[in-house]
């Protein structure tokens, strides 16, 4: 296999999966077997790399695994009841708001060619105030894990299990950028002292939160999923 890929340019990789995904979504659509409107999830996935920092796609992160060296790339997938479909994948070259503003655009429009869209739910990796308002230039209904704040953790009166409030998300810094939100937390599953944090634009109530928290919740272990994938990977250091 390695041998036929070596031969191969990345866009010619890239026509061979999108001409099987187009061939898919044929199939589904003759056999009336895509939903009208599905969930749709963007993760950051990074693998380990041992090469040459000037690789592309490499990206200098974090150290583990005796390397700060990774291949970076955001995923969309469609997520349901025991079902994580990848129908869009886009490599990073930086590491900072914009890659992640524009890899979250091109996810979006690209995955709107296949199906549409009723809500889209980020990482934590993507929980910054440009890439908010992105998703709110695209008019999606999104919901973002969010690193709580001094600010947000205020509101969390003594003995509260549920928070939903108004949030002013903003950077003071060139180049600014504003958006105004709702925060929600709900219990963590395992914790009882801690809270689980999300922004969103949807029209969250207290009574509604944990539902809201669930649905994010179909989303895990698509990262977990990849990072099996990165595991079960032989280490190298070439760039093949």
């Amino acid at each position: 296999m390695l041998y036929h890929l070596r031969h191969l340019t990345a866009d010619a990789i890239d026509a061979q999966f999108d001409s099987v995904r187009d061939r898919l979504f044929e199939i589904l659509r003759s056999r009336r077997l895509l939903p009208s409107r599905v969930d749709v999830a963007i993760d950051l996935h990074e693998w380990r790399f041992y090469g040459s920092a000037d690789t592309d796609h490499v990206l200098t992160t974090y150290p583990d695994l005796e390397t700060t060296r990774a291949y970076c790339f955001a995923t969309l997938c469609i997520v349901a009841s025991s079902v994580r479909f990848t129908l869009a994948v886009i490599p990073l070259d930086a590491n900072g708001f914009r890659a992640k503003q524009e890899a979250v655009r091109s996810l979006i429009v690209k995955a709107r060619q296949y199906v549409s869209i009723r809500h889209v739910y980020l990482d934590r990796g993507f929980y910054q105030v440009h890439v908010v308002t992105e998703l709110e230039q695209l008019e999606i209904d999104y919901i973002v894990r969010a690193r709580p704040s001094k600010g947000m953790k205020d509101r969390l009166s003594a003995g509260a299990e549920t928070v939903v409030d108004a949030y002013r998300m903003q950077r003071n810094r060139p180049p600014t950028a504003v958006a105004d939100v709702t925060v929600f937390a709900v219990p963590h599953r395992t914790n009882e002292d801690d809270h689980v944090w999300f922004v969103t634009n949807l029209d969250v109530e207290p009574e509604t939160a944990r539902a809201y928290a669930a649905a994010f919740g179909r989303r895990w272990g698509i990262e977990t999923s990849y990072r099996q994938i990165g595991d079960f990977l032989a280490r190298t250091s070439s760039s093949d």
